[in-house]
């Protein structure tokens, strides 16, 4: 998807050589709901400089040694168009390095989510430098359970700020 605007519900996107979605400068939020995104290589799902809401999905086994389940950054080139990540209520399982991969991420809102079984870590978040006047409330880890994942469960690297209420992050 690139520069368009996207609602999936109900779909499986399986054994794709170059990721499951890949969501690029999309003029409006991608909605996915209720999607089995499995067994791709690179990722199952890419945000790219796009606001995309992921609900209700199984987003697994995505397990290629270099393969995230979902991976959100802005674009090279890009970087003034937002990226935003709201993911509730999914089950991201099995994927070769992190469940969750994001850097420079404007806004994110993990919710609700079982993030299991990675071989890296859970969640990683990254952030080259800090955004001037944003507040903590765009950046939100709650109600979330992260175990079983092989190195951390949740890594903040760089100035990210992160807020983080009632998750269980166990056995990693």
């Amino acid at each position: 998807v690139q520069g368009a605007r996207l609602v999936v519900n109900g779909t499986s996107l399986r054994d794709n050589d170059e990721g499951g979605i890949r969501i690029e400068r999309a003029t409006g939020q991608v909605a996915i709901h209720r999607a089995e995104i499995r067994d791709n290589r690179r990722f199952g799902l890419g945000i790219y400089s796009s606001d995309v809401y992921v609900g209700q999905s199984d987003i697994t086994d995505n397990d290629s040694t270099d393969s995230d389940g979902i991976v959100a950054h802005p674009l090279v080139g890009y970087e003034e168009v937002p990226t935003v990540v709201y993911a509730r209520e999914n089950t991201i399982a099995g994927n070769g390095r992190f469940g969750l991969f994001m850097t420079d991420v404007d806004s994110f809102h993990l919710l609700d989510n079982t993030i299991t079984g990675h071989h890296q870590g859970g969640v990683r978040i990254g952030r080259r430098e800090s955004i001037p006047g944003s507040s903590d409330e765009t950046r939100l880890l709650q109600s979330n359970k992260i175990n079983e994942n092989t190195g951390s469960g949740v890594s903040v690297v760089g100035p990210a700020q992160v807020v983080m209420y009632c998750n269980q992050v166990t056995q990693t």
